[in-house]
């Protein structure tokens, strides 16, 4: 599915930030419990955060940009570029995460950063 221009640099960085997880990185994160999101809310300051804000508000700003950038982030475009491009952390998920509930909770708290979704409070 082609996506519109807009959301093909936060789809770019979706993917660029998945080819350079750290495996061992990925793996306390799975011990501790901590996703995207808690990494997101405690650096506060992050070049990543301000881009967020960007892209946030761009995304808002169409009904049908959200709903093509909800559709583009999803669990498999994670699962393929992981397997392809991260090969580490894909096993290290495989063996660790096998119903994929750990990625599947990345992507949606990528995707409230972005405003995707609600946040639940």
């Amino acid at each position: 599915m082609k996506q519109p221009r807009l959301v093909r640099p936060q789809l770019a960085n979706f993917i660029e930030w998945l080819k350079k997880l750290d495996p061992i990185a990925v793996y306390d994160a799975l011990e501790k419990g901590e996703t995207v999101k808690t990494f997101y809310d405690r650096e506060v300051f992050s070049p990543y955060r301000w881009g967020a804000v960007g892209a946030r508000g761009l995304l808002k700003s169409s009904k049908r940009l959200r709903q093509r950038a909800d559709q583009a982030f999803n669990i498999k475009v994670a699962r393929l570029v992981l397997r392809f491009e991260n090969q580490e952390v894909y096993d290290l998920l495989r063996q660790f995460d096998p119903d994929e509930t750990y990625l599947n909770n990345n992507i949606n708290d990528f995707k409230k950063i972005l405003g995707l979704v609600e946040e639940s409070t």
